[in-house]
């Protein structure tokens, strides 16, 4: 089995990297036998489902030519988990994902926003800075990246990593999305556990792979 997995899509958001996302989903998504879109597919905080849905035809189009798809909603999309699938019936929406690998690997992918203690806490004023910034974005040219080598984020991106070490310890893989931050990482220390994050589609262009018996695969900068 080939499971391809990615995150934080943003679909509908300024900084969406439609045209990359778009040829992913064209050549590289229908080589999965899984497709496992973790988390802030559209960009519900900035619009309803149904009307960036109709705004993003081609990329709806080409998720639902896939064969097997997951949903794993976000806190940008957490609202679709209440909704019928619009694209097709062959796509599962549900908040926490498990599978296991034909190689007995058991895999868990959650979008990650259960471990992010400010949103929690200031969750009303996230969203409306988000839903503001968004449309400066359309005539200013903001770059999250300084941000997100801040020492604050930095500190942020390693307490999601404990957190999903500490919570998820019995799961062979953990993945993730939220933070943005791609990465790949293998703790021996930990039976050989695999942490990882799947990135984004407005900074990193980013997606894993994961075939039976070999180890994940990060892929970056996608275009």
């Amino acid at each position: 089995m080939k499971i391809i997995a990615t995150s934080d899509l943003h679909i509908g958001a300024e900084d969406c990297n439609v045209n990359s996302l778009r040829k992913f989903l064209i050549e590289e998504a229908p080589k999965a036998d899984v497709v496992i879109l973790g988390g802030d597919v559209f960009d519900l905080w900035i619009g309803n489902l149904g009307s960036l849905i109709s705004k993003n035809k081609k990329i709806v189009e080409a998720i639902s030519r896939l064969k097997e798809v997951y949903w794993i909603t976000g806190n940008h999309d957490s609202e679709a988990i209440n909704l019928s699938p619009l694209i097709k019936k062959s796509i599962t929406i549900q908040e926490k994902l498990v599978l296991t690998l034909s190689d007995n690997r058991k895999l868990i992918f959650t979008h990650g926003h259960e471990f992010d203690e400010e949103l929690g806490k200031y969750y009303f004023w996230a969203k409306l800075g988000y839903q503001i910034l968004n449309v400066f974005r359309r005539t200013w040219d903001f770059d999250l990246t300084d941000f997100h080598k801040s020492e604050r984020y930095i500190k942020i991106v390693e307490r999601h990593k404990e957190k999903s070490l500490e919570t998820y310890n019995n799961y062979g893989i953990i993945m993730s999305g939220h933070t943005h931050v791609p990465y790949c990482e293998k703790h021996d220390e930990l039976g050989g556990i695999y942490l990882i994050n799947t990135g984004d589609w407005v900074e990193s262009n980013s997606y894993v792979i994961i075939e039976d018996g070999k180890d994940p695969e990060l892929i970056t900068n996608y275009s």
